[in-house]
């Protein structure tokens, strides 16, 4: 089975980046896509979801056993774990005692977590192509639906759609990536973090009992997305959203389950907004 290595640093001093397997691998990509042994200090650079993964791996968890113990989705330790959505501080603490209870080599697993301190979610983000990478993800675009976003069509002067986004992203090449872009990226974050904080406030007064998990909506795919949801617009960032509604719900003490829509559900009737509306929120 090919290992999938995912970028879990900013650039590097010296050049590339760190990267993560699903084993907890931590290695070196060059520029040139070489994979190499890194003697820096890994804990120091990794990110958020990186850490979750070595210390899960440790403790011999698989996504599964652990959002058991902790009461949500093996998608959603996934999402941890791909630094799509960071989970809070309170979540947080919630995944040590997980791994404290865990079967298998649970000490290395703990003390990973350094008291859970060193999994707080990193500060400002560096305007480097890894950090601009990273920030497209976390909005939820995908290189092609960023290009779109941003007005670039494809052609004879770059090729595909995507090719420009690849290159911003590319440590290796000199596009430098334009500041509109860059504030488009932080603008779109800003308004899903509100849209996020408004849903989570309308839910909470809508669910009384914090017993009762909440479900929300996740879509897999774009055609999906606009058949049932009545929306316009990406598929990738409503999800991206609604991770931050189920973040928090979480913070709030509810439980969240994410359901994704089959064929034999019928096609949406009324929007969430519409259903708030409605409802005098």
């Amino acid at each position: 089975m090919r290992s999938v290595w995912r970028r879990c640093s900013d650039e590097l001093p010296e050049g590339g980046w760190l990267v993560i397997n699903s084993a907890g691998k931590i290695m070196q990509e060059t520029p040139e896509g070489a994979h190499v042994q890194y003697s820096g200090d890994v804990e120091s650079l990794i990110d958020v979801g990186a850490r979750i993964r070595r210390a899960r791996v440790r403790s011999g968890l698989s996504q599964t056993e652990l959002g058991d113990r902790l009461g949500v989705s093996q998608s959603m330790v996934r999402h941890w774990e791909s630094s799509d959505s960071h989970p809070t501080d309170e979540t947080l603490g919630r995944i040590r005692r997980a791994l404290d209870s865990g079967l298998g080599n649970r000490d290395a697993g703990v003390a990973a977590f350094d008291g859970g301190a060193a999994l707080r979610p990193q500060g400002r983000m560096l305007r480097t192509k890894a950090g601009f990478r990273r920030l497209r993800i976390q909005v939820g675009f995908t290189q092609v639906a960023l290009a779109a976003a941003v007005g670039i069509k494809s052609g004879m002067q770059h090729g595909t759609i995507d090719a420009i986004v690849k290159e911003w992203e590319n440590p290796g090449s000199p596009r430098e990536i334009p500041e509109k872009v860059w504030e488009f990226l932080f603008a779109m974050r800003k308004r899903q973090r509100d849209d996020a904080a408004k849903y989570v406030e309308a839910l909470v007064q809508m669910h009384h009992d914090v017993s009762a998990p909440i479900e929300l909506t996740y879509y897999r795919t774009q055609p999906q997305y606009e058949k049932y949801s009545k929306r316009s617009g990406d598929c990738g960032v409503y999800d991206a959203m609604i991770r931050l509604v189920g973040d928090g719900l979480e913070k709030r003490g509810y439980a969240v389950r994410y359901v994704y829509p089959e064929k034999d559900i019928p096609e949406a009737t009324e929007t969430m907004e519409e259903a708030m509306e409605r409802m005098g929120r």
